[in-house]
C-alpha cells in the first residue's frame, strides 16, 4: 500500500507491475517448488503451450496443467488465444528466507537466481 500511495502522491506511474500475496502462507501455497520451475521455465520466453511446458520440465501434462491453472487463479500468468501460456513479467523477485532471516531471490530474463 506504500508504494500505491507514494506513486499516487508523485504523479508519476510505478515502474513496474507487482503482485502481492496478503500472507506468507498463501504465498508459499501458490508458490510451490514445481510452479516457480514453470515460471522460472517461461521467464524471457515466447508463450508456450502447455504440452510444450510439460515436455521442457520432464513433467506429466495433466500435472502441469493444474499447476498452471492454479498459477492463472492467482494472477501469476496469462493464458494468451490459442491457450499458450506467458509470464506477464519481466522478472520475478519473490521471498524465500534465506539464513539471516531476511527474504531474497530473484528470476529474471536471464534465468539467474540469487
Amino acid at each position: 500500500m506504500d508504494d500505491v500511495i507514494r506513486t499516487v502522491a508523485s504523479g508519476c506511474p510505478m515502474p513496474y507491475a507487482t503482485l502481492t500475496f496478503i500472507s506468507q502462507e498463501l504465498l508459499l501455497q501458490v508458490l510451490t517448488e514445481k510452479r516457480l520451475q514453470i515460471l522460472h521455465q517461461l521467464c524471457g520466453t515466447s508463450p508456450m503451450p502447455v504440452k510444450e511446458l510439460a515436455s521442457r520440465l520432464d513433467r506429466d501434462v495433466k500435472a502441469v496443467h493444474d499447476d498452471v491453472d492454479a498459477l492463472l487463479n492467482a494472477g501469476v500468468v496469462d493464458r494468451k488465444r490459442g491457450g499458450a501460456i506467458s509470464l506477464p513479467y519481466d522478472e520475478i523477485i519473490y521471498p524465500a528466507p534465506d539464513s539471516g532471516g531476511r527474504c531474497r531471490s530473484r528470476y529474471s530474463e536471464s534465468g539467474a537466481s540469487s
